[in-house]
């Protein structure tokens, strides 16, 4: 049997994006012992969850080493989430790195 380090979630880029995401833009994951189950990573999940402890998981894949990628999800309101990762569906991380939702609005023309 081996064992591994659990993974780690040390920060995301950006920190922050718009509601709704509308350029479908990705984030970034950055962390330690990022290391797929078998060498299978098609298990890769983000879960995202807001201060009522809602949830919202997404499909994401590894980038390179220590880095995920996944498609920032469409959010209705500002709000700042947790972000984690799960690498076998099952046991997410919990290291309180946020992301955050921004509603941007006209201040004037």
């Amino acid at each position: 049997m081996r064992y591994f380090n659990g993974p780690r979630v040390t920060g995301v880029n950006p920190t922050f994006g718009v509601t709704k995401n509308p350029k479908n833009q990705n984030l970034e994951i950055f962390g330690d012992n990022f290391i797929c189950p078998n060498n299978d990573c098609s298990k890769i999940k983000a879960r995202f969850t807001n201060a009522q402890g809602d949830q919202i998981f997404m499909d994401a894949k590894m980038s390179e080493a220590n880095t995920v990628i996944v498609q920032i999800p469409k959010y209705p309101a500002p709000e700042t989430l947790d972000v984690d990762v799960s690498f076998n569906d099952q046991d997410f991380t919990n290291d309180g790195v946020k992301f955050g939702f921004l509603d941007p609005f006209i201040l004037g023309i």
